[in-house]
């Protein structure tokens, strides 16, 4: 796996962590927002499926034991860790303003549903892990493998119903599936090395446009099932693409601020909410909602206050509490 591409691939994460913290800040769901949710975390898993391409297509080993040790180490004991920070965090407030205590968060932890942005590191790592035994293990045919992917996609574009809310993760973690093997495509047929700036543009400002045509949608809520994938992958292939020419074309230095958000998103995954709610409830304290009743504007200006907040936090754990996460 050589250094290029795994430069680029840290501006892609850092754009996506990024826009997670953005759309955690602005209120409502409007068209910004929209943008965002039609893509922010599904990208990952596109990276994912660029990585595992890239790590096994020669060597073709994939050690159980040894994967299992790592995800523990990089992705459950972060998740265990500030899971239950944020139960503590949460019911410290419902008890000052209600009197009680709520359970509700620690059963949704203890049965890999998570809290807030935690919900992501059980997909992630379950979506991995059975792409990884199907391919690398099992050894699957990639034919075989698209098959699985349509069905997937024909689940939810015409057999899709409510489900319970602890099912909603077993879904969520066939979506993180289709979004890996179009990863692995990309990096097999060497699909974002092909695609040029101007191609790449473009691409992103149709399937921007689409994404926000189709309303809201996620990987909890989709709208429309066929524009949501569609959407999803034509947008994170662009910025993708846009990321790669930019290093190509010795840009690199321009966007060199995304490796750090990039390298360090797991960080700020998990500890985006708690940062967050804290600002909330002082500027409830202090100025009585300003940041909240100023709408989008507070929204921003809330992100750019945050941002070197959590700078100076991932700088701080990356420095003193690496263990936490497998460092």
């Amino acid at each position: 796996m050589n250094n290029q591409r795994l430069l680029y691939i840290d501006y892609v994460k850092g754009i996506a962590i990024l826009l997670l913290l953005l759309s955690h800040t602005i209120p409502g769901y409007g068209m910004i927002k929209t943008w965002i949710f039609a893509f922010h975390m599904l990208i990952f898993f596109i990276v994912c499926g660029i990585l595992i391409q890239l790590k096994y297509s020669n060597k073709g080993i994939f050690n159980t034991t040894n994967y299992l040790k790592k995800r523990y180490n990089n992705i459950f004991k972060p998740y265990l860790f500030f899971g239950l920070l944020l139960f503590l965090f949460y019911n410290c407030i419902n008890i000052y303003y209600q009197g009680g205590m709520v359970y509700s968060h620690l059963i949704n932890l203890l049965t890999l549903q998570g809290i807030d942005s935690l919900w992501f590191l059980p997909v992630y790592f379950f979506s991995e892990f059975i792409f990884l035994l199907l391919n690398n293990k099992i050894k699957l045919d990639i034919r075989i493998n698209g098959i699985i992917v349509l069905i997937i996609f024909l689940f939810f574009q015409f057999g899709r119903e409510d489900i319970p809310p602890f099912l909603g993760q077993m879904e969520r973690m066939l979506i993180g599936y289709v979004f890996i093997y179009v990863g692995y495509i990309c990096a097999r047929f060497k699909i974002i090395d092909n695609v040029n700036m101007m191609w790449a543009i473009i691409l992103l400002f149709c399937a921007s446009l689409s994404a926000c045509l189709n309303e809201f949608s996620s990987m909890f809520t989709m709208n429309n099932p066929f524009f949501f994938f569609i959407n999803a992958i034509g947008i994170s292939i662009a910025i993708m693409a846009v990321c790669h020419n930019c290093e190509k074309r010795g840009d690199a230095l321009r966007i060199n601020f995304l490796s750090f958000w990039g390298a360090n998103s797991i960080m700020v995954l998990c500890t985006n909410n708690i940062l967050i709610e804290t600002i909330r409830l002082l500027d409830y304290k202090i100025t009585g909602n300003m940041l909240l009743n100023m709408g989008l504007l507070g929204g921003f200006l809330f992100f750019f206050l945050l941002i070197p907040i959590m700078w100076f936090v991932v700088f701080f754990m990356e420095k003193k509490m690496g263990f936490l996460f497998g460092r």
